[in-house]
C-alpha cells in the first residue's frame, strides 16, 4: 500500500499561522511537523527528511538537530544524541537547520537495514528547561530489491517478473532490467514489472532489476527456468547403408527438453508396441526380418516428440565376386601352376627330342660301316649260307612345321635281316618317309634295312658260281 507523504510546507505554514491567529497573538506554543511522515528507500540509496517547528515567544533557539530511537514516555528534558555525532552515521549524515528559527533537514546516505527506524527533531532554547522533541517523528524503511516470478514458466504461457520491495518507494521510480548481466533493451515493462508474453525457452536466464539512476544497486539475480517439451528429437549418427547378415547396429536418440527427457522409446514401422526402451537401442544378429523404418520418442512431464525415422537395410552374404581379393589370389595361383606345368612339359619334350636325335645319328653310321665290312669280307665260298643283301635308302623330307622350335635332326631307323635263297635276288629296300614338325630347316630321316634269310639251301655249285658279294645301296 502506498503511504502518502505529509502536507507541503506551505500547508504547514498556513496551519501554524491560523493557530497563531486563534491564539490571538498572545503567544506561540511548542510544535513540530514532519514531511513526509514515512520514507521508503532502497538499501544503498539516500533518504532526505525535514521538519518545521514553533516555540513560545521570548525564547531563542540555540540548537536544533536530529536524533533517533525516542521511546515513550516522551521526555522533553532528556538529553538526546545528535546523529551527526553518532558513530553509526559518521560520514553518512548531513543536517541543515538554517538560522535555527523554524526548520531543519537531514540527508542520510548509503542506507542500510539498520537505519530503518524513527527519526525526530530536537529543539533547545536559551532558557533552561525550554526544550522540545517532536513526536511522532519520520519513520524510515530501508528495503532491498527482489525479483519475483509470477506465472508458470512453461513455454507458451504469460510470465511476469516483478521487481519487489518491502515497502512502497516514496520516489515512485522507474526500473531497469538485466539478463545474464547484460541490460535488456526495449524491454516491455509496466511500472516495476517485466512482461514476457508469451515466454519461450530463449527467455530462460538470470534476471535482476534496479532503480534507474541506481543501476549499481541491482537486486540479486533470479533464474528463470523455462520448461518446454522435447524438441529437435533425432536419431544420432547415420546407420550404415546396409547391415550384413548377423551384424549389429546401435541407434542413439537425442532430444532437447526442460526438464530433461524422462523416457526414450523406440518404435518400428507397422509394429504397434515399442520394440525397445532407453536412449540407446542395439540390434544384434541382424536378419532380414529386422529391416524397416525405426524412430525414437522422447517424453518429459511437459510433452512428447517423435524423431524422423531411419531405414535399416539388410545385406545378405554373397559368393566372392570375380573381383574379390580371394578370387584373384586363386586365379593367380592357377595361372602360375599352369605356366609352370607347361614349361616343365616343354623342357621334357625338347630333352626327349634331343636324345632321339643323338641315337639316330649313332645308328646310321654304324649301319653303313657294317655293310661295308660285310661286302669286303664275306663271300659265297666262305659262308655259302649267309649271303646278305643290304639296301639302305636315306631320304630327307622337308615339311613345314607349325611350331617354331629349335633346329633338330630326328632320324628313325629299323633294320630287318633276311636270308637270301639262291634263286632270289638280294633285296635291299630302303623306305624313306619323313616329316618335319614345322621348321623347314629341320631334316627328319627315316631308314629301313631288310635282311632276308634264304628259304632253301643252295648247292655248292650254285654257291660257287655266284660271287660272294653283299650288295649294298645307299640312297640319300
Amino acid at each position: 500500500m502506498k503511504i502518502k507523504s505529509a502536507a507541503s510546507p506551505s500547508v504547514i505554514f498556513t496551519a501554524a499561522l491560523i493557530t497563531l491567529i486563534i491564539q490571538g497573538g498572545v503567544g506561540q506554543t511548542w510544535g513540530v511537523w514532519y514531511r513526509p511522515t514515512s520514507i521508503c528507500a532502497v538499501e544503498g540509496t539516500s533518504a532526505v527528511m525535514s521538519c518545521n517547528y514553533t516555540y513560545p515567544p521570548g525564547l531563542r533557539v540555540i540548537e536544533a538537530f536530529w536524533t533517533e530511537h525516542v521511546q515513550a514516555p516522551w521526555d522533553g528534558q532528556k538529553d538526546y544524541t545528535d546523529l551527526s555525532q553518532h558513530p553509526n552515521y559518521k560520514g553518512r549524515v548531513h543536517a541543515d537547520c538554517g538560522d535555527k528559527k523554524s526548520w531543519c533537514s537531514l540527508n542520510i546516505t548509503r542506507l542500510n537495514k539498520s537505519d530503518a527506524h524513527e527519526y525526530n527533531c530536537r529543539i533547545k532554547t536559551d532558557k533552561e528547561g525550554e526544550k522540545w522533541i517532536g513526536k511522532p517523528g519520520i519513520m524510515l524503511s530501508v528495503t532491498d530489491l527482489k525479483v519475483e516470478i509470477v506465472g508458470a514458466a512453461t513455454e507458451g504461457n504469460d510470465v511476469r517478473l516483478v521487481c519487489k520491495t518491502s515497502c512502497y518507494l516514496s520516489s515512485s521510480p522507474t526500473y531497469s532490467w538485466k539478463k545474464n548481466g547484460e541490460p535488456l533493451e526495449k524491454e516491455p515493462t509496466k511500472n516495476n514489472e517485466l512482461l514476457l508474453h508469451p515466454v519461450s525457452r530463449e527467455d530462460g536466464g538470470r534476471y535482476s532489476c534496479a532503480v534507474k539512476g541506481h543501476e549499481d544497486l541491482s537486486s540479486a539475480e533470479v533464474e528463470l527456468d523455462v520448461r518446454y517439451p522435447p524438441k529437435n528429437t533425432r536419431v544420432l549418427g547415420a546407420p550404415p547403408a546396409e547391415i550384413p547378415e548377423g551384424g549389429s547396429v546401435t541407434l542413439s536418440c537425442s532430444s532437447d527438453a526442460n526438464p530433461p527427457v524422462q523416457n526414450y522409446t523406440w518404435f518400428k514401422e507397422n509394429v504397434t508396441s515399442p520394440v525397445a526402451a532407453g536412449q540407446n537401442y542395439t540390434i544384434t544378429n541382424f536378419t532380414s526380418a529386422q529391416v524397416g523404418l525405426y524412430s525414437c520418442q522422447a517424453r518429459n512431464e511437459v510433452g512428447v516428440q517423435n524423431s524422423t525415422a531411419v531405414l535399416l537395410i539388410f545385406k545378405a552374404h554373397k559368393p566372392a565376386s570375380p573381383t574379390s581379393p580371394t578370387w584373384i589370389l586363386y586365379a593367380v595361383i592357377t595361372v602360375a601352376a599352369a605356366v609352370g606345368l607347361s614349361c616343365l612339359i616343354t623342357v621334357c619334350f625338347l630333352w626327349y627330342r634331343k636324345e632321339k636325335k643323338d641315337d639316330t645319328e649313332t645308328i646310321l653310321p654304324d649301319l653303313q660301316r657294317d655293310a661295308s665290312k660285310t661286302n669286303s669280307s664275306h663271300s659265297a665260298a666262305d659262308n655259302p649260307e649267309d649271303v646278305q643283301y643290304a639296301s639302305i635308302n636315306v631320304q630327307t623330307l622337308n615339311k613345314n612345321r607349325a611350331a617354331a622350335a629349335a633346329e633338330d635332326d630326328v632320324q628313325y631307323a629299323s633294320i630287318n635281316t633276311n636270308r637270301v635263297a639262291s634263286d632270289s635276288s638280294a633285296e635291299e629296300s630302303v623306305q624313306n618317309s619323313g616329316q618335319t614338325g614345322g621348321d623347314p630347316e629341320e631334316d627328319v630321316q627315316y631308314a629301313t634295312v631288310h635282311f632276308r634269310p634264304a628259304t632253301h639251301t643252295i648247292s655248292p655249285v650254285q654257291a660257287e658260281a655266284e660271287s660272294p658279294v653283299i650288295y649294298s645301296t645307299v640312297h640319300n
